[in-house]
Parts: C-alpha cells; sequence; structure tokens
C-alpha cells in the first residue's frame, strides 16, 4: 500500500478515510480500502482499482462509525565506531557502533538507531580524568555502586559512585587502502641536436612560430626559448604537440635520441609504515609555504635527517636542512607533484591550525601503521615530562586530540585528557593528552616509541624509577575489604584499608589466590585485569544547555554504547502478493475483530506466517501485512481477561515480534474508542484538531481537517483513547513514554503533496538519497537468482526505452569489466535484430512494468524460448506478471514526468546485480559492496550543490546543447540531454566525446553550449574527455563541466571523487538538476511536459 490513514473523533470516518485515501493517491494506487467499527461491528470495503473507482464499488459512504483506519546526549558527544572511527553522536548515519558485554567485559559490533530530541533548559556534565559527558538528567550511564555494575540515571549519581570508561580497543583491521596516482609530466631534457632539429623542421614546413602556436597551441615565446636554449628541457605533452604537428615520430625521438626525463618521484600505492610516520608530523608540525613546498621542523637535526631518509625511501625525493632563525631546524622539500599527491589523497594534511584531524583511512589500518603514524605525531608534538613523569602532547583541536586519544586506546595506552584555556586574548584554547600510569608507559615505548633519542632516554629512565602505577583508574571496582570478602580467605598481599587496589596488587592478589588452588577466584579477577573497560572516578555538575537539541542511540543487546570513552545505556530498544482483492488493505485477525492497514515491508513475515499457520491461523492474501493482526490475536490468548489495557500489551507484544519496515495503523471492533499507530523506518504522521485524530503516512492526508500535526520517530507506538470529556494521546518508544513536538504546517494541499517543494520533479530529485539506501537492499534473493541466470544463459539482453535504456547501457560496461558480454538493446528494434532462442535471457528494465515496446520484447523472448527478468518500480504491472523473474526497484511512486529517482535506483540494481554476478565468478566484490553504503552521502554531496547548479543553469544563453563523455558515462551523457531538452524544450544531443571529430565538431560555436561529464580522474578516459573540452574551447564553444576536479576555462559543477562504477550514479543529480533549474526559468511545465507521459503504453 502506497499511502495509509487512520482517525479516531466525533466526524463520519468514512468521509474522513475516503478524503484522505483521495489526497494520498498521488502516492500511486493500484488496490485500496477501509476498515469502519460501526455498533461494535468491524466492517471492511475494499477492492482493486482506483480510489474513486473502488469508493463507488464499494460504497464507503454508506458506512457510519467514529472510528477507522485507512534521552539523551549533547551533540558534540563523540560515539566509537566498530571501524575504530570516532564520530559525534549527531552526526552518526552509520548503523552499528561499539557496544560492552558485560559478561566478559569485552567490546562487541551492535547494530543502532538514532533519536533526537529537544533538549531541557538544564544538563548535566560528567567530568573524568579522561573525558568530559554533558548529558540529560534522564539519560542512563552504567557504573559501580556497592561493587555491583548498575544502570543509574544521570540526575540521581552522587559522585561516589565510579563509571566505567573505555581501557582498550580490540581492533584487527587491515583494510585494503589504495592511492591514486596524480599526473608527473615529465620534463625531457633536449641537447642542441634536438633543437636544431625542431627548428629546421618547423622552417622546412615554412611555419613561423606564431603559425605553430595556432596550430597546436604551444606558445610563441615558449618555442623561441626552446630553439635558441634558453629553457633545458621541454613538458611532454608540448613536445609530443610539436612531434605531431611536425610530422616527427615522437616515441622514436625518445628512444633513438635517448632522451631522459628529469623528475622520477615516485608515489607508494599504499600505507607503508615510512609514509604514515610522515603523514603523522606533517600533521603535527607540517607546513605548506607554497603549491610546492613542504616544511618541517624541529629542534634537533637528527630528527630531520631521520625524516629526509624516510621522504627518500618512500618518494625517492630529498630535502634541504638548514638552520632556522630561533633554536630549531627545518627540512624543506620542493616538489609540486609531491604536493599534488597529498592533496589528492590526504587533503587533511592541508586543514588550518586548530582544524586539524586524522585522515579517515587511517581508522581502518591495522595497529603497526597506526603506530607509526602515531609516531609521527609524537615526534612533531610529544614531549617528556621526567619529574612528572608524563608523555603529554598538546594541539588547539579539541577533535584531533581525542582522535589520538581514541587511537591509543587500540594499543591499551590510556591518556588523560585536559583543555588549558589561554590567557593571551585571540589564542585558542589548548587541549591536551598526558600519559602516566606504568602500563601505558611500556605499552607506548613498546608500541610507539619517539624518534629523538634523548627523549626514548628520559621515557626509559622514567620506567626504571616507576615502581607502581598512577592511580588515575580502578581495573577491579572492589575495595581491598569487597575483595577480601569475595575470597573468603585471609591473604598477605592486602590485610587491612577499604580503599581501591592498583594493578600492581591485584597481580600479586591473583599469584597469591593461584598458590592457594583458588582458581575459580583468581580467574574471576583476572577477568576483570584483562577487561577492555576500567573505572574512575568523577565529579558532576548541573550546567545550563546551549544547543536546540539532544541525542540517543538504540542498541541491540547490550544496550549501550561508548560516548565520550565513558559507558552509555541506550534509552530504549524497542511489499508482497498480486493486486487483487484479497491483497488489498485493511486485513484482519481469524476472527476479523482487527483490522490493519500498513506502509513498508515485514522483512520476517515468512516466519511468522509459518509459526501462526502451525497455532491454527488461517490467512486470506498472500501479503506481509496479514501476519500482523494475526499476531495480536495470538498475543491476545496469552491474557486470562480481555480488556483494553491487556489489548494495548498484546498490540505492543506483537509489534516488538516484527522486523523491516512499517508504519501501521490498528483498530479492534471490541475496543471502539481506541486507535494504535506504529511507526519503524517508515513514515507516520499524527495530526490533532479539536474533533479527533488523525494517523497518516503524509501530512495530506489529513490536512484539509488541520494544519497540526506531530511526526512519529522510529519506534514509536501512539495510543489514542477516546473518553467522554475528550482524548488520551500517549506515545511511546521501547516502554518509556515519550513527548514528540508538535508541529503547525502552513502549506496548501499541492505544497504538501510535494512536501514544501515547487514541483514534483524537484521533490524526486531531492529524495535520491532516501530512495537508494531502499534500493540497496530490496530484491535480494531476486538479484541472486538474475546473477545465476546470467551466468548460464549465452546471450544476455537488457531491454528498455528511454532513460531505462540509458541504464541499460550503463551495465553493459559493468559486466565487460567482468568479462561477461551483454547487450543494451532499444526494445523497440529488438523484434529486428535480436538472437533469441533458449540460450538467451532477456531483462525488460521498464520503471512503469507497462512500457509497451518492452513488454512486447519480452513477450517475442518468451515466444521463443528464452528465459525472461524484469526489473520494475510498480508491483502487480504487466512487466511483473509476465516475467519469470521480477526485481523490485523500491524508488517509490514518481509522479514527474521526467524520469529522475527512477533512474538512480535501476542504476543501484543493476550495480548489485554486476557484484552479485562478480561473486559467481569467485572474484573478490568487496571494495564495490563497500561503495553501496556510501553512495546516499555521495548524492547528498551533489545536492548540496543545487544553488550552484541554478546559478549556472540561469546563465545558459543558448538554444542548442551537446552533452559528451566517454566510457561507461556516455549513458550518463545521453540521459542529461535527454531531461535537458524533454523538459526545457531546447535541442539538447548526448553523444561520446570520441564522435566530436566526426562531424559535430563543425557544429561548435559561441551558440552551442558544450556539458561535459567528466569522469573521476583514475578513469583511462579521464585525459581524452579533457582534449575534448579543449577542442571546444578552442572552437569559441562555452563548456559546463560535471566534474571531480575543477576544469579551466569551464562553468564547474563538482561532484565527489569516486570509483568510476558508480559514477553515473553519483553524477545523475547534477544534470537532473540543470535541466530543472533551465525549464523552470524559462517557465516550462517541468513536471508534465508537453506531448509526453509518464508511461508510454503505445507503440
Amino acid at each position: 500500500m502506497c499511502g495509509i490513514i487512520g482517525y479516531i473523533g466525533n466526524d463520519k470516518a468514512p468521509k474522513i478515510l475516503l478524503n484522505g485515501l483521495r489526497r494520498l493517491e498521488y502516492r500511486g494506487y493500484d488496490s485500496c480500502g477501509i476498515g469502519v467499527v460501526d455498533n461494535n461491528k468491524l466492517i471492511i470495503k475494499k477492492n482493486v482499482g482506483k480510489v474513486e473507482e473502488v469508493a463507488k464499488k464499494e460504497r464507503f459512504l454508506d458506512i457510519d462509525g467514529n472510528i477507522g483506519i485507512g534521552h539523551c546526549l549533547h551533540p558534540d558527544t563523540y560515539v566509537i565506531l566498530p571501524d575504530g572511527r570516532m564520530k559525534k553522536i549527531s552526526e552518526i548515519d552509520e548503523d552499528e557502533v561499539l557496544s560492552v558485554n558485560f559478561e566478559d567485559l569485552k567490546l562487541y559490533n551492535k547494530k543502532i538507531k538514532k533519536f533526537k530530541h529537544k533538549a531541557p533548559k538544564i544538563l548535566y556534565k560528567i567530568k573524568t580524568a579522561f573525558s568530559e559527558l554533558i548529558t540529560t538528567g534522564e539519560h542512563k550511564l552504567f557504573v559501580v555502586e556497592n561493587g555491583k555494575i548498575v544502570e543509574k540515571c544521570v540526575k540521581d549519581l552522587n559522585g561516589s559512585e565510579l563509571i566505567g570508561v573505555v581501557r582498550k580497543l580490540n581492533y584487527s583491521f587491515n583494510d585494503n587502502v589504495e592511492f591514486k596516482d596524480v599526473y608527473v609530466e615529465r620534463h625531457y631534457k633536449l641537447d642542441e641536436t634536438i633543437r636544431n632539429k625542431l627548428r629546421k623542421v618547423r622552417e622546412k614546413l615554412g611555419l613561423t612560430r606564431k603559425d605553430v602556436e595556432k596550430l597546436c597551441g604551444v606558445k610563441e615565446i615558449y618555442i623561441v626559448k626552446i630553439e635558441t636554449g634558453k629553457l633545458e628541457s621541454i613538458e611532454e605533452e608540448r613536445l609530443k604537440k610539436l612531434c605531431s604537428l611536425y610530422g616527427i615520430n615522437f616515441e622514436e625521438i625518445i628512444y633513438r635520441d635517448n632522451l631522459h626525463y628529469t623528475n622520477p618521484v615516485k608515489f607508494p600505492k599504499t600505507p607503508t609504515p615510512e609514509l604514515m610516520q610522515i603523514i603523522g608530523y606533517i600533521i603535527g608540525d607540517g607546513h605548506f609555504p607554497s603549491n610546492r613546498m613542504l616544511r618541517l621542523k624541529d629542534e634537533r637535526k637528527e630528527v630531520l635527517e631521520e625524516y629526509n631518509q624516510l621522504f627518500k625511501t618512500v618518494f625517492n625525493l630529498e630535502g634541504n636542512i638548514k638552520k632556522g632563525d630561533g633554536n630549531y631546524y627545518i627540512l624543506e622539500i620542493n616538489s609540486k607533484y609531491l604536493i599534488d599527491w597529498f592533496r589528492e589523497n590526504i587533503p587533511e594534511l592541508f586543514n588550518k591550525t586548530g582544524n586539524e584531524r586524522t585522515p579517515e583511512f587511517v581508522f581502518r589500518l591495522n595497529n603497526d601503521l597506526v603506530a607509526s603514524y602515531l609516531r609521527g605525531i609524537f615526534d612533531a608534538e610529544g614531549y617528556i615530562r621526567a619529574e612528572a613523569k608524563q608523555i603529554g602532547i598538546g594541539m588547539t583541536s579539541k577533535c584531533f586530540i581525542k582522535e589520538i586519544q581514541f587511537l591509543l586506546l587500540r594499543f591499551g595506552i590510556l591518556a588523560s585528557y585536559s583543555k588549558i584555556k589561554r590567557k593571551e586574548e585571540n589564542w585558542n584554547n589548548t587541549h591536551k593528552l598526558l600519559i602516566s600510569d606504568k602500563k601505558s608507559f611500556e605499552l607506548f615505548k613498546k608500541y610507539i616509541g619517539f624518534t629523538a633519542k634523548d627523549k626514548m632516554e628520559k621515557l626509559e629512565a622514567i620506567l626504571n624509577k616507576m615502581k607502581g602505577l598512577n592511580f588515575r583508574y580502578i581495573s577491579i571496582p572492589l575495595t581491598k575489604k569487597e575483595i577480601r570478602e569475595f575470597v573468603g580467605v585471609p591473604l598477605k598481599t592486602i590485610k587491612n584499608g577499604d580503599n581501591y587496589c592498583t594493578d600492581y596488587t591485584i597481580e600479586k592478589i591473583i599469584e597469591e589466590l593461584n598458590s592457594k588452588g583458588l582458581y575459580d577466584k583468581a580467574e574471576y579477577l583476572k577477568r576483570f585485569l584483562d577487561a577492555d573497560i576500567v573505572w574512575t572516578k568523577f565529579k558532576i555538575e548541573e550546567v545550563e544547555s546551549d544547543v536546540e537539541y539532544v541525542y540517543d542511540l538504540e542498541v541491540e543487546d547490550y544496550h549501550n554504547f561508548i560516548g565520550n570513552l565513558i559507558i552509555n545505556h541506550n534509552s530504549r530498544w524497542a511489499t508482497h502478493g498480486n493486486v487483487c482483492k484479497e491483497n488489498a488493505h485493511p486485513h484482519t485477525d481469524c476472527k476479523e475483530e482487527i483490522a490493519v492497514v500498513h506502509n513498508g515491508i515485514i522483512s520476517n513475515y515468512k516466519e511468522l506466517k509459518d509459526e501462526l499457520m502451525k497455532k491454527g491461523h488461517k490467512f486470506k492474501s498472500e501479503t506481509d501485512t496479514e501476519v500482523v493482526p494475526h499476531l495480536i490475536e495470538e498475543e491476545l490468548k496469552k491474557f486470562k481477561e480481555i480488556n483494553e489495557e491487556n489489548y494495548i500489551k498484546a498490540v505492543k507484544n506483537a509489534i516488538k515480534k516484527l522486523k523491516g519496515t512499517y508504519a501501521l495503523v490498528i483498530i479492534n471492533k471490541n475496543f471502539p474508542n481506541l486507535l494504535i499507530g506504529a511507526r519503524n523506518e517508515s513514515p507516520l504522521i499524527l495530526g490533532i484538531n479539536d474533533d479527533g485524530y488523525f494517523l497518516g503516512s503524509d501530512i495530506t492526508a489529513f490536512l484539509d481537517y488541520t494544519n497540526k500535526a506531530i511526526p512519529l520517530e522510529d519506534g514509536d507506538v501512539v495510543v489514542i483513547k477516546k473518553k467522554e470529556n475528550g482524548y488520551e494521546v500517549t506515545i511511546e518508544n521501547n516502554g518509556n513514554t515519550v513527548e514528540r513536538e508538535m508541529m503547525e504546517i502552513n502549506w496548501d494541499i499541492s505544497s504538501a503533496e510535494k512536501m514544501g517543494y515547487p514541483h514534483f520533479m524537484l521533490k524526486e530529485i531531492m529524495e535520491q538519497p532516501e530512495v537508494l539506501k531502499v534500493s540497496a537492499k530490496i530484491s535480494a534473493e531476486e538479484i541472486k537468482e538474475l546473477a545465476k541466470c546470467i551466468k548460464d544463459y549465452d546471450r544476455v539482453y537488457f531491454v528498455a526505452m528511454g532513460t531505462s535504456l540509458h541504464a541499460a547501457m550503463v551495465v553493459e560496461y559493468l559486466f565487460a569489466k567482468l568479462g561477461k558480454l551483454v547487450i543494451a538493446c532499444d526494445a523497440s528494434e529488438f523484434l529486428n535484430k535480436g538472437v533469441v532462442d533458449d540460450k538467451t535471457l532477456v531483462i525488460g528494465i521498464t520503471q512503469s512494468g507497462e512500457t509497451y515496446d518492452t513488454l512486447k520484447a519480452l513477450r517475442f523472448a518468451k515466444k521463443n524460448k528464452a528465459k525472461t527478468g524484469a526489473i520494475v518500480n510498480v508491483l502487480g504491472s504487466t512487466a511483473t506478471r509476465e516475467a519469470d523473474i521480477t526485481v523490485m526497484m523500491g524508488a517509490g511512486i514518481e509522479i514527474a514526468v521526467c524520469a529522475t529517482k527512477t533512474y538512480t535506483s535501476q542504476l543501484m540494481i543493476l550495480y548489485r546485480l554486476f557484484i552479485e554476478y562478480g561473486k559467481l565468478l569467485g572474484r573478490d566484490m568487496s571494495e564495490y559492496e563497500k561503495e553501496i553504503d556510501k553512495i546516499p552521502n555521495y548524492i547528498k554531496e551533489v545536492l548540496d550543490k543545487k544553488e550552484t547548479i541554478k546559478e549556472i543553469a540561469n546563465n545558459l544563453k543558448v538554444n542548442n546543447y551537446i552533452f559528451i563523455s566517454k566510457g561507461i558515462n556516455i549513458a550518463s551523457a545521453l540521459e542529461g540531454a535527454l531531461k535537458f531538452k524533454e523538459i526545457t524544450y531546447l535541442h539538447a544531443e548526448g553523444m561520446s566525446g570520441g564522435l566530436l571529430k566526426h562531424g559535430t565538431i563543425s557544429l561548435i560555436d559561441e551558440n552551442m553550449d558544450t556539458v561535459a561529464i567528466v569522469p573521476p580522474r583514475d578513469s583511462a578516459v579521464f585525459n581524452s574527455i579533457l582534449s575534448n573540452i579543449e577542442e571546444v574551447k578552442a572552437r569559441g564553444g562555452k563548456v559546463i563541466a560535471i566534474t571531480p576536479t575543477e576544469i579551466d576555462g569551464a562553468e564547474n559543477i563538482l561532484v565527489p571523487e569516486v570509483i568510476e562504477e558508480i559514477s553515473p550514479i553519483v553524477y545523475a543529480p547534477a544534470f537532473q538538476l540543470l535541466a530543472y533549474y533551465k525549464a523552470v526559468e524559462l517557465g516550462r511545465d517541468v513536471d508534465k511536459p508537453r506531448g509526453l507521459a509518464k508511461s508510454v503504453t503505445v507503440e
């Protein structure tokens, strides 16, 4: 079902439900229905068809009845993620964090959901030696009280408890990070013989230097310098241009005349310990005075000599060491290409002071590489205080210091944190880490250390003097008295006292217990000593809130996560079947007392249905939704007394067993004054007016009656009770009553359907990040089945029309990488050129499932005994009924005629198909799989450029456009041109850049603009497109570049640098927005362009 509505109030429910269904029909319906409780009878009216058709046929308005259905942390809290990174809780978009199992005191990856709430006026600051945490009073922490680990609300803490903090992060990463090469243009040394040869050939051809400049672009002054010897070398590209013009074989001149290039810099492909040490030092104390120079400085010349050798090892570059103005030395490395390489691969090196960050890939590296990175940082900024017995480091970037603190935990090195406020005006505060316990000292020496000999000597000296351990943390949260009571025998190691033991003392106790044969007691204490967490004292104070919202996480199983090193308790944990009357909503239980409507997908419905059928439940439909009323019915059987309270409990218990996405609205004829809703990853909104309450998939469902609404959040269950004197509304999440903020809507109905956007097309473009999250997961088994067919069949065709055909063209390139020939074919021509038999697989791509030519091609294939598949967006469409295998796209209804989100959804499905096929071949597709979850964020980056794109679109003044690209993005050029012409009504054509010289280039002038879709920089065709752009510019043509890198002389729409295989998905929103904004500027009807239909159902 595409949209749902529920109502309880004083008005006639059927009228309101019908109106809501009409308003929601823009989302797309193939069937609909209503359920109403009238005089303790549950009346269901439903059928196949459009809303008005079904309402008239089923006589909706003949029914009476008044009920029907149609806590937290500060946003700057850093949370530890499973991949070793730390991220602010407000910025988390991952689905897992690290969580503590209090059985073995170890850390594990656990799934999460995130929640946001209005911040109260008063928050609480908890300060330990290692970190600070700001939280609401209701938020819970795990603490030790009276020797036991308990959950406790922050507002109830008194400071006598111990708080759990992380001691060690046990990671075993070895991610295959690969760096990108940067272009290093070779410079060839020219002797007098070569210079004279170039000059004589030019003169023989009768060309002046000015002529040469006009013909090949090499400047006249440059040619003068080359021929006269004022320049000793020439760039490779310029030499190639001259050779081409002069008719000289470039390769021959290189090898015959033994030319040598002069800049043999090399770049690493993957991280090495030497490189990571360099990176650490640069972030700590490096400086880029220009785009071709790097400077490092240190008081010790021998340290810089060591780093100079590292540069020689890693990059084959050597610098110069000189004395600085103060008491320090400077190492200068001069190489534009080195700086370019750093900028391309490690942009964090160029962050300004105070904004230093650890490069993200560092968190995924193995510990040896991380140790080298930390060594570089401590070489640059670390120090040792012999008297205080401390290793320290201080920086003005709080985030960077926190990252170092987290990375040190990889090695069990626990560092305390403090902030030093600077007295000087306009100076940034300093954030410091101090390592002061013996165990951490030993681990620092073992894994990290210093390059400077004097620092290492100091470290050794301190270790020799350290007899015990500094008392900043407690490994075993039991006092000496509690330990004596626990072991139950006298101990020589400890006798008196009620304080906590150091690790050194605990080790002695364990030795003594083993000697007495008390192995189980010794093992219990050792479990704490080897744990990933320790315990520490803290201070607590009230502070005024400085934020609008606070955040919390839902964590499965262990119900906790690590926030600012402290262990936090989480606050809560709380489309199938063909189109037919039986499968239409609402659905009921066996007794037909409970009715449910549902938006979403119940992913575990098969298991639930099997269980319920074994218990005697009879199902009438093929839908996933029907399990819900039967599940509630089954839960009700567990109560001896069936009353309102127990019914509500039964509903909540049933909801807990559901997995997947859902928005549910539930009624029961036995409780006519009760309406219940539930939401998980599918929108559900509570509407409020004086005469009743509404539940709807979106605001349009009830906007005719009220503009007051409360958007529910994932995990919410709302219970609305109608009483004699009004209504009682309760919203719960995981058993906890929560409050949600009410909003007032100022949109009219048309705007509401568009979610406030001026057009459906723009709304659908902006929806793509969320749509692609669905397309990344939907139809997993069907995609695997289709991939196996591709492997098993000799010939494979993808037949499609329009935008879908462009998606099919992308798949040709993807499968070619795996050695499989698949053919993208215009469906309208398939009957004329398709070679089809029983060894052929034909896959139709059709958004609507009703495209005439695509259906005709599929029927032709079946007639000739071929296997068929369909990639479709509309459930129940003709294609889904006729194809052997159906893959649903999950893009949701698309209203605008111009396909946008369905195009990228198709590309996501095809990309997943490519991955599954690769797996069947035994290929390692893990790198491609990792990109799937990143794609929505890449799309967001492009959408964030919409104002820039709008400005560029508004500056387009001509009536003719060509879209060019190469490789896999030829499809992007074709699709970009299609989008542009179908809604702007301006001439546009797409083509390969290689075709320019075969006729089209003659059209290039000031009246023909070119949109160049530039592939990623590591693409084999990147330089080819750059050459095409130069050709266009040379002829006076304007260039708009959709590009991952700035193109000189072009209007640039910057897109993220991604792997080439996903670039068609990531680039698409850029040309979609370009077309949209130009069409809007021209006053076109962007949602319904002239002469076009959403689904072409005729030949």
